[in-house]
């Protein structure tokens, strides 16, 4: 029988994760599965993802957590990290969580800061502002006795913007420009009303490229500061406020259809390799869905999915900016909602979970704050040459990995896997007793990440075709 060269999978990796797509059309350096695994830290190679730190411990009790936001200062002398918890807001200094005694509604919780105040927004309750990140009340300086009591809010063009405002969830209402210091929702503001009762609401708020982003279920509009109303872009919603994140130099966002880009304009989808775990989220979750960007990478926590009937629990799916490739992390922790938080000396990345826990994502941490991370890397259908002509693997197969116990198996024309040995040293020979035959043939590997294990690769030394069947 013709024998091959010498087959190497997960030798390269660096095209990340697609799905949903044909196997002949894969490139040859995709996987179809990457769990809780980084394909760029060592290029190209599959590692073991970074684990979580929780911040001091729970806040109060087991339950979510509806807010997060770090106060910063001008002069630098103030810098909390806010949590909300059943509606009270908790600080975070010296290691340790504080009651700061100001509750409202258990509900979704936003903040803005704006002359050197912090607002907190929830829809429901009065807005209350604090200067030290420690004690709310009310403030002339933000007019928070006049401050519309929105669910979204955000500082554009030295005005803040607020909407989501009961009765009138289709209004944008625009604060006056600073005057001796201080705005005015009395004198010099102003409102603008974004298609009226068309069956949609304002889901979201962005700003990007000196435009404000303003998003209903079903479309995306934008305004410049100087019409008098919000021009249309596209007929693209989004469907959480938590979605929207800058992501480079553009801005993020998520509806049911899957994360987009934006720079102001139409917005890219990127989402399309890795769709099927999209649509097996569920449809409740789609107003629930939060994330966190950077200049280097985006995070999407979806909640809990099932693909190809197997359910994943606390799924966030990481897209990396300079390679626009996507891998797929399961977390002990479902993170409800994220923020940047600087530590005095690092800017690091902070995730509010449904226990009532603050967890620094991406720490040095090589667990999920003490639970095992457990990996699963599984390569394309191969066909090495021709889907018609059977191969045959014979003899040997050698694993290369490090500080990763993973089991090295085998599934053949859709059948179930086959354990072929146990990976525990760099170099693992596995000899085999019986030959894998078949037209398509899918190797994986799977186990326990232990100090971010490294996966090399496998090495076919000895593979024969045989004829078409």
């Amino acid at each position: 029988m013709p024998r091959l060269k010498p087959q190497f999978i997960f030798g390269d990796c660096s095209a990340g994760m697609i799905t949903g797509v044909r196997a002949e059309l894969c490139p040859p350096n995709s996987v179809e599965l990457a769990l809780n695994l980084d394909v760029d830290d060592v290029y190209g190679e599959a590692r073991g993802r970074k684990g979580c730190t929780v911040l001091d411990s729970q806040i109060a009790g087991s339950a979510d957590v509806t807010g997060l936001y770090q106060f910063l200062n001008s002069a630098g002398n103030v810098s909390k990290l806010q949590a909300v918890v059943a509606g009270t807001i908790y600080h975070y200094t010296g290691g340790a969580w504080t009651d700061s005694g100001e509750t409202g509604t258990d509900t979704k919780t936003r903040f803005i800061t704006f002359l050197d105040e912090v607002a907190r927004l929830n829809g429901e309750d009065t807005v209350k502002t604090s200067t030290n990140g420690s004690s709310w009340g009310s403030s002339s300086v933000l007019d928070s006795n006049n401050f519309p009591e929105g669910k979204f809010g955000t500082v554009y063009k030295d005005q803040v913007i607020t909407a989501g405002v009961d009765g009138a969830p289709d209004t944008l209402y625009i604060s006056s420009v600073p005057s001796a210091g201080s705005i005015s929702w009395t004198s010099n503001n102003r409102s603008i009303t974004i298609n009226p009762e068309d069956g949609q609401n304002i889901t979201a708020l962005g700003e990007i490229a000196g435009l404000l982003l303003v998003w209903k279920d079903k479309a995306m509009y934008t305004w410049n500061n100087r019409s008098t109303e919000a021009d249309e872009i596209i007929r693209v919603g989004c469907s959480s406020q938590e979605s929207v994140t800058p992501c480079g130099n553009v801005l993020a966002f998520f509806n049911q259809q899957g994360v987009y880009l934006t720079s102001g304009s139409f917005p890219v989808l990127i989402s399309r390799s890795i769709q099927k775990w999209i649509d097996g989220m569920s449809a409740s979750y789609y107003t629930e869905v939060s994330a966190f960007g950077n200049e280097k990478y985006l995070y999407v926590s979806i909640g809990d999915c099932t693909v190809d009937g197997i359910d994943y629990t606390n799924v966030v799916l990481k897209y990396s900016v300079n390679t626009q490739e996507w891998r797929v992390y399961s977390y002990a922790d479902e993170f409800l909602i994220f923020a940047s938080y600087f530590d005095g000396s690092s800017y690091n990345i902070v995730g509010g979970s449904d226990a009532s826990t603050i967890l620094q994502i991406e720490s040095s941490s090589t667990t999920d704050n003490g639970t095992d991370i457990r990996f699963d890397l599984q390569s394309q259908d191969l066909f090495f040459g021709s889907r018609g002509i059977e191969k045959e693997i014979s003899e040997r197969i050698m694993a290369y990995t490090e500080n990763a116990q993973s089991l090295t198996q085998v599934k053949v024309d859709g059948g179930d896997w086959q354990t072929i040995g146990m990976s525990d040293k760099e170099v693992n020979n596995f000899g085999l007793t019986e030959t894998i035959t078949g037209n398509k043939i899918k190797f994986r590997c799977v186990g326990i990440s232990k100090n971010r294990g490294h996966i090399q690769g496998l090495e076919i030394p000895k593979i024969e075709t045989k004829d078409y069947n």
